[in-house]
């Protein structure tokens, strides 16, 4: 009757316009010493990244960069990621961009502080360690992988996407500053908002759900509902941007507490072979 719950999220969470001031800050209160920016090209080429990097030499933090992480990444790109932090003794990484940014920065953390590779980390809590510190920065509003203990990767050998699930993966910090999702194509945001309704609608259902998810569930599904269409339609209204970083966000929180169901496991196959966006591909499953 009275159940136990376990709700988990990262230490910090810097949600609003103009947070992204704080990275600088917060990448020194973690240690910094020496930063690694990691994003991919579309990040960079927009200019997103850029705003970063003139945070972080206000504030007197040497970095190095890695641009190249690939969409839905592979595991060599992030063993490639990996080597190039080893060898630049990084103290903090910084992640700006998507999920697929977000989830390599994640491992290649994880990678500085375990043994083993990669293969070795997917399932459930099989990283012993915490990883150097993370500071997630999203440039979308859908994937939540800034809020959540997972990451996913794709084998290119099996033709399949596997899952890094650990507690010791979660970011540091996360950092959700709307304007920064202004330049998102309107590709993007139909795919990652369609992730974000995805994650929400499925954890108001999943078996670890409970009064905390369900009500942060229903917020979400409420927040895209109403902001999605005019996100896209008008990219550049910065309260449907707003509204809808604040819905992926709950919806990332729901789904690392509650957890997901039958759409994610079987969008997954569905991305790999076909090589569909992860928000894509569930809107083909919810479809059906």
């Amino acid at each position: 009757m009275w159940r136990q719950l376990r709700f988990r999220v990262p230490d910090v969470v810097l949600f609003g316009v103009d947070t992204v001031q704080q990275v600088g800050e917060e990448a020194k209160r973690l240690g910094a010493g020496k930063v690694m920016v990691l994003c991919d090209a579309g990040v960079a080429q927009a200019g997103v990244v850029q705003q970063v990097y003139e945070v972080l030499e206000q504030a007197g933090l040497s970095y190095q960069t890695f641009e190249e992480v690939e969409p839905e990444p592979s595991i060599e790109n992030l063993n490639q990621a990996a080597e190039l932090a080893r060898q630049g003794d990084i103290d903090v990484f910084i992640a700006v961009g998507g999920g697929s940014a977000m989830d390599v920065t994640k491992l290649t953390s994880a990678m500085m502080t375990n043994q083993g590779t990669l293969q070795e980390f997917f399932g459930i809590d099989n990283i012993p360690k915490r990883g150097k510190p993370t500071i997630m920065v999203t440039t979308t509003s859908g994937t939540g992988s800034e809020v959540t203990r997972m990451a996913v990767f794709t084998d290119k050998e099996a033709n399949l996407k596997r899952v890094v699930a650990a507690q010791n993966i979660l970011a540091d910090v996360a950092i959700v500053d709307p304007k920064l999702t202004l330049t998102l194509p309107q590709s993007v945001t139909a795919d990652t908002g369609m992730d974000a309704l995805t994650h929400a609608m499925e954890a108001y259902i999943a078996n670890n759900a409970s009064t905390l998810t369900d009500k942060l569930s229903l917020e979400a599904i409420e927040l895209i509902y109403k902001s999605l269409g005019e996100a896209y339609a008008r990219p550049n209204s910065l309260e449907a941007r707003y509204n809808m970083s604040m819905g992926a966000f709950l919806a990332g929180v729901v789904l690392n507490n509650a957890g997901a169901g039958a759409v994610h496991a079987l969008a997954y196959p569905l991305g790999a072979e076909y090589h569909l966006a992860h928000g894509k591909s569930m809107t083909v499953i919810l479809c059906e």
